[in-house]
C-alpha cells in the first residue's frame, strides 16, 4: 500500500488516509518489533502475554482502520473511472498500480490492449510516445510526442 501513496493526484485526493496508513504501518512495525524482541517470533504468546493483552485489540483497531483506508482508495477509483470510463476494464489493482505509476509510459503501454482494441505496442522514449503500433504490426506515428 505503500507505493499507492506515492503518486502525486493520489497524495493530494486522499491526504487523511495518507496519514492514517503512516500511522498503522508504524503501529505495526512496533508491534512486530516487540513480538520478536520479547517472544523469540511468537505471535499467539506476544498475543496472550499479560504485559500486552491490549495488543490483540490494537491490531483488530488497526485492522479496521485499514478497512476504511480501503474504502477510501475503492472510492477514489470509482472517480477515476467515472472519469475515464475505459477503467473500467481494469481490476483495482491494476487501476492503482497505473495510477501510481501514471509517469511511467511502462506501466501505461501494459494496460493497452484492456482499453483499446488492436493496440499492441507503442514507440516512446522515456519521456514521449512516438507512435502506436497495432497487433499487425501497422505503426500510426503521432504528429507531435505525446508526453
Amino acid at each position: 500500500m505503500d507505493n499507492i501513496f506515492k503518486a502525486k493526484d493520489i497524495k493530494e485526493q486522499l491526504k487523511a488516509e495518507e496519514e492514517d496508513f503512516k500511522s498503522v504501518e508504524a503501529k505495526y512495525k512496533e508491534i512486530v518489533k516487540d513480538i520478536k524482541a520479547e517472544n523469540s517470533g511468537n505471535v499467539w504468546k506476544y498475543l496472550n502475554s499479560k504485559t500486552k493483552s491490549e495488543n490483540l485489540s490494537t491490531i483488530v483497531y488497526q485492522n479496521q482502520k485499514l478497512q476504511v483506508i480501503l474504502k477510501e482508495i475503492e472510492k477514489y477509483l470509482e472517480k477515476k473511472r467515472r472519469l475515464f470510463f475505459r477503467f473500467f476494464f481494469l481490476s483495482s489493482d491494476e487501476l492503482l498500480d497505473l495510477l501510481s505509476s501514471q509517469d511511467k509510459i511502462e506501466s501505461v503501454k501494459d494496460n493497452l490492449k484492456k482499453f483499446f482494441d488492436n493496440i499492441f505496442d507503442l514507440d516512446y522514449n522515456h519521456t514521449h510516445i512516438n507512435s502506436i503500433i497495432s497487433e499487425e504490426k501497422e505503426e500510426l506515428k503521432c504528429l507531435k510526442p505525446i508526453p
